[in-house]
Order: structure tokens, then C-alpha cells, then sequence
């Protein structure tokens, strides 16, 4: 179901804004600690979301939205938000000390396979590449042991 130019436009400015300022956001230290500590008294249910990277990841259905919505490669798309959450599943079965490295070579993997394997469509380069930098190198990596306090 192809959508109008407009549309079209405004869904990839939206996708373009939560990716661009996730991948910034996520890598800060503040957002790493929120992430990363335990549910705290008065956290609904926004935080307890952002708390959980599997679910978290899992709803950021943004590549199927992006190829359903503008006539691109649907099966290309479903096969990197499985590879998404089969990488943020890796990275959380790994012990602390090497999930950093493991998700920067996840994400280079993601920005040399975009083009040569399984692209979503002309214009959309950007899309894969950013948004493994978000939430794989950026949400599913611990940099520190935080404590609750």
C-alpha cells in the first residue's frame, strides 16, 4: 500500500528522527544507567519498556513499516528486523566485557551487508546501518555494571 509523496515524506522525516536522535541519546552514559538498572517505584510503564532490550528492540518494527509503507523490499526488511533481534539476543547472552565489541562488528556487518545483500530500496542506505547503531551498539550495550541507586 504505497502512500502519497507527502506521507511518504513525513513517515521517513518521523523514522529519520527517532533513529538519529536514538543513536545519539542511547550512547549517552545517563541513558545507558536508566537503561540498564532495575524497574524503580513510581516507572510505568514507558520505563519498564525501555528497560526490557528485547522488547524494546522488538518494537521497533521500522524496517516492515518502512518497505510496507513505500513499495521497498518487504522480505529484505523482515529479514533485518530478524536479524536485529537476533543480534540484541547475542549481545545479552554474552558476558559484559565483550558485548561492545560484539555489537560494533554486528553494526559493521549491518553496514557492509545493507547495500551488497539485502538493501531496502534507493534512498533508504541510511536506514539499516543507523538504526543497528541505535539499538544494538547504542540501547542493548551495558558499558558499565550500574547498580540501582
Amino acid at each position: 500500500m504505497p502512500l502519497a509523496e507527502g506521507w511518504k515524506i513525513a513517515l521517513l522525516a518521523f523514522f529519520a528522527f527517532d533513529i538519529a536522535g536514538g543513536a545519539v541519546a542511547n550512547m549517552l552514559n545517563s541513558c545507558k544507567r536508566f537503561y540498564h538498572t532495575d524497574l524503580q517505584p513510581g516507572e510505568g510503564l514507558s520505563a519498564r519498556l525501555a528497560k526490557n532490550p528485547m522488547l524494546f528492540t522488538a518494537i521497533h518494527m521500522h524496517p516492515i513499516i518502512i518497505a510496507y509503507f513505500l513499495n521497498r523490499h518487504l522480505l529484505n526488511a523482515a529479514i533485518w528486523y530478524a536479524l536485529l533481534l537476533v543480534s540484541v539476543t547475542t549481545l545479552l547472552v554474552m558476558p559484559l566485557y565483550l558485548r561492545r565489541a560484539a555489537a560494533t562488528g554486528l553494526t559493521v556487518l549491518a553496514l557492509l551487508s545493507d547495500q551488497l545483500l539485502l538493501p531496502l530500496g534507493d534512498g533508504l542506505e541510511w536506514f539499516i546501518p543507523c538504526l543497528f547503531i541505535k539499538m544494538v551498539l547504542g540501547h542493548a550495550v551495558q558499558e558499565e555494571p550500574y547498580g540501582a541507586g
